[in-house]
């Protein structure tokens, strides 16, 4: 027995929501080992501070992804000035502006402030 049409284009509303709602387009999550590679020609890398994993991550006001979704914390970004926020529960904002090189990675570095719930 097939699924309805009305099934069918609901999981693929659902499907696209995702696709398109965090992530996705010209961001590459990085999984290396140890040192990051060569960038490609007019990219370079954001290395993120300590966080926890749900910080989203806003890239020139598009939200990419979450820590969980750059386990190695690099992440490949086409060259030039750009903003960055970095977001999580119960820790204060980040707010940058950062200029990705091919020459070699932006390090943000410290970590997010925790800042405990008010009573």
């Amino acid at each position: 027995m097939g699924k309805s049409p009305l099934s069918l284009s609901i999981l693929f509303g659902l499907l696209i929501t995702v696709m398109f709602a965090c992530g996705g387009g010209m961001i590459q999550r990085i999984d290396h080992q140890g040192e990051l590679p060569s960038p490609p020609p007019k990219q370079g890398f954001l290395t993120l501070p300590q966080g926890p994993p749900n910080t989203i991550i806003y890239f020139d006001e598009r939200c990419i992804g979450r820590y969980r979704d750059y386990p190695k914390k690099s992440i490949l970004l086409p060259v030039g000035l750009h903003r960055v926020k970095l977001s999580a529960k119960d820790h204060a904002n980040i707010y940058l502006e950062v200029k990705i090189s091919s020459d070699k990675p932006f390090v943000v570095k410290g970590k997010l402030l925790f800042i405990p719930p008010t009573l």
